[in-house]
């Protein structure tokens, strides 16, 4: 069991919410796994190319955009507080590595980027 985070982008100030074109999966903390982030890399849809930690928390913090972190039930998370939570996750088992050892590498996109995060490109929950 885990939980995913997203990002909202420009919340109503009123009720929070995103247009569904602005509000961007983050990722997901399971118990006993790093953190996994969704990576987009500009063959896939996203907002900006995110396929490292350094460039989601340069997103999440942009004083370009105003960004509302929440997870799957609502609640909200500060930037900082879901920084450390990724932070602390880290050398935990990573889905990556579960990928390699269990698919063929061809069939393999997951990836763990310099700072040693894990990433998959795919739709997932």
């Amino acid at each position: 069991m885990g939980t995913n985070y997203y990002a909202y982008i420009n919340p109503c100030p009123h009720c929070q919410r995103s247009d569904e074109d602005e509000t961007w999966h983050i990722g997901k903390k399971s118990g006993g796994w790093q953190f996994t982030f969704r990576g987009y890399k500009g063959e896939y849809e996203g907002p900006c190319r995110l396929d490292s930690f350094n460039a989601w928390v340069g997103f999440l913090v942009s004083k370009e955009h105003e960004v509302l972190i929440k997870d799957e039930y609502g609640d909200t998370i500060t930037a900082a507080e879901f920084i450390d939570m990724v932070t602390s996750s880290k050398g935990g088992n990573t889905m990556a590595q579960w990928a390699a050892e269990t698919r063929s590498s061809l069939d393999c996109e997951d990836w763990v980027d310099e700072e040693g995060y894990d990433f998959s490109p795919r739709e997932f929950t």
